[in-house]
């Protein structure tokens, strides 16, 4: 399915590597698939950023050692202060990182 989407945007090649829940041993908010990529792009956690919009991805960043930056969605919207509060930066589009403005 992630294939399909990323195809159908035109990004796919935007992308060095793309991994599902399903290549790991345990799901968020273990930290293993972020581990998991880290490790595959040869990068140490403590140099990665994690944009997530639950608060079991913001959890599975942090405990991967990662810095995270919560991402609003209308999905999960109710739960926008938890978000805030496990994140290391908020952001309500990904244009404010353009922008300069990550908080």
């Amino acid at each position: 399915m992630v294939d399909a989407v990323l195809g159908s945007l035109g990004i796919e090649a935007l992308f060095d590597n793309v991994t599902v829940g399903c290549e790991v041993a345990n799901g968020k908010p273990a930290p293993d698939i972020y581990l998991h990529v880290a490790g595959l792009l040869g990068v140490r956690p403590e140099n990665c950023l994690v944009f997530e919009d639950v608060p079991a991805g913001i959890l599975a960043g942090k405990r991967a050692g990662m810095e995270v930056c919560a991402v609003e969605d209308a999905f999960s919207r109710e739960f926008a202060g938890e978000k805030r509060r496990l994140a290391d930066y908020f952001i309500t589009d990904y244009f404010e990182l353009l922008n300069g403005e990550l908080r």
